[in-house]
């Protein structure tokens, strides 16, 4: 439904001298509130499993001079192979070809001596489409419009071979109820279902979105095998109805335990005077630094790339990945063909902790509605093309907590943007805690249902976007008061760990 246009932005008045605390805290305390939405899984666990196939074996690479894709490429396939290991590149400059570096074994880590020291490089104009590292198990290479992925685990379950489930499934429920259980304790299944036409008008979307499109999707481990359902280990966030076809089935297509690590990424600029179009464009489109499709838990960390063709790095259809002290400083396609991001997201339960984004299209991109319960804490963001934004189909109960931008500002909105289906309503149940913006509006969140606001330097944005208004408005609390909010971040108050205000870790400049 269209309402009025609303206009509804809650200026920021000047900074307590004492401390405060959120009284919405209590959603998120999960050490007193058995019901608190908790955060706490998002990215990498089961570390000493994965740290154990990471030591197996360790092969040690001496550089190379010429081409060294095939050499890199062997020793992946032997720790691949022998049930895991890594692959350590010594210093120096490691040329390699855009066929790029397949990871598709689990148990892989490949890792430099250091991103001023390891420098992987690319040379050449034409980098479309390519990876320097492709880790997972997928023909992916569809286009975006057709809403079509056929190796993903939200499409991989055959309506006929899935366990229809019994009930619906309330949001925060971590119970699923199905006829007769046929899995058992640590199966990995995905919980989804169909965007049904009555779906898409409780969201208000007709015509925006059509049944073409992805419903709310989860990657779940059994905990439990109860008498008439699933424990799982992960609540689902989102309501997933009898009504739609709600179902579960395992996914057929998952690697896990794969790393990228301590190495810098490096280009030739492309020559061209422009990217919105023409051959500058066509020979930089799509180009993926790094990209984890079909992955369960993973690390990519301390990884800097002064300059990229496109976009940085991707999670597809991924869980449990940890993205941790990255830089990317310049993307040079910034059209509006999916190119320019820098840190790209449609997968659950990731981490994207102390990365720098500097002259990307969008910086930090969560989208799609299998895109939730992920944790995007202590980045920061400096002049982007567009504001950062959740960007498409319902994005829906994920984390964005002590984020600095410059030149830069948060929204999750409806966007009547996109083809043959439109993006529509971004998200819902999103929270904002501890913006921090230089610009006079930190955050403009319209978000289905409710969202959450908590703690910015400068006003919020609640109007509608586009003559589209969600109500009722979004809660907020401490506009322009960031500064002696307590606790600073709701994700450490979680996690335990002691909270700070350094930004000496948050990101590496190795300009």
């Amino acid at each position: 439904m269209k309402f009025p246009h609303i206009i509804a932005v809650l200026s920021a008045i000047p900074a307590l001298a004492a401390a405060w605390t959120p009284t919405i805290l209590s959603r998120y305390d999960v050490h007193n509130n058995p019901d608190a939405i908790d955060f706490r899984q998002a990215g990498f666990v089961n570390q000493t499993a994965a740290w154990a196939k990471w030591n197996r074996e360790v092969v040690t690479l001496v550089h190379q001079s010429g081409d060294t894709t095939a050499l890199i490429q062997a020793a992946i396939n032997q720790v691949g192979a022998n049930g895991g290991g890594t692959v350590h590149l010594g210093p120096g400059v490691w040329q390699i070809s855009t066929t790029g570096l397949a990871m598709q074994q689990e148990g892989v880590r490949v890792e430099g001596s250091g991103p001023g020291q390891t420098i992987l490089y690319v040379p050449g104009a034409n980098t479309s489409f390519s990876s320097v590292f492709f880790a997972g198990v997928s023909a992916y290479q569809t286009h975006w419009g057709s809403q079509s992925y056929p190796d993903s685990w939200v499409r991989q379950g055959v309506i006929a071979t899935s366990e229809f489930l019994t009930a619906d499934v309330a949001a925060n429920s971590r119970i699923i109820k199905v006829d007769s259980p046929g899995y058992a304790v640590g199966d990995l299944l995905v919980v989804t279902g169909t965007p049904t036409t009555e779906f898409i008008a409780e969201h208000s979307m007709t015509p925006y979105w059509t049944t073409a499109m992805d419903y709310p999707a989860y990657l779940r481990t059994v905990t439990a095998v109860l008498a008439d359902g699933y424990e799982l280990d992960i609540p689902i966030r989102y309501p997933v109805k009898v009504r739609d076809q709600a179902r579960c089935f395992p996914p057929t297509k998952i690697v896990r335990d794969l790393s990228v690590a301590n190495l810098q990424i490096l280009y030739d600029r492309n020559p061209a005077s422009t990217f919105d179009s023409g051959l500058g464009a066509a020979q930089t489109t799509s180009a993926t630094a790094i990209k984890f499709v079909n992955i369960e838990n993973g690390l990519i960390e301390d990884v800097y790339m002064p300059l990229i063709p496109s976009r940085g790095i991707e999670l597809a259809y991924s869980r449990h990945i940890t993205v941790r002290r990255c830089t990317i400083l310049e993307s040079q396609n910034q059209n509006d063909t999916w190119n320019g991001y820098h840190f790209f997201v449609w997968g659950c339960d990731n981490l994207f902790r102390d990365n720098y984004s500097e002259k990307a299209r969008r910086s930090f991109t969560p989208l799609m509605a299998m895109c939730n319960g992920n944790v995007f804490y202590h980045n920061t963001s400096v002049n982007p093309r567009f504001f950062t934004d959740y960007h498409m189909h319902l994005s829906h109960e994920n984390l964005v907590d002590s984020h600095v931008g410059i030149g830069d500002y948060w929204q999750c909105v409806h966007r009547p943007y996109g083809a043959p289906i439109l993006h529509g309503i971004s998200g819902t149940q999103n929270t904002f805690w501890n913006i921090d913006s230089d610009q006079s509006t930190s955050v403009w969140s319209a978000q289905h249902g409710l969202g959450y606001v908590v703690g910015t330097s400068s006003a919020v944005n609640l109007g509608s976007s586009n003559g589209f208004a969600a109500l009722p408005l979004d809660y907020t609390e401490g506009v322009g008061m960031r500064e002696d909010m307590t606790p600073q971040s709701v994700y450490i108050y979680q996690a335990g760990e002691e909270q700070t205000s350094a930004a000496d870790d948050r990101w590496m400049d190795y300009r």
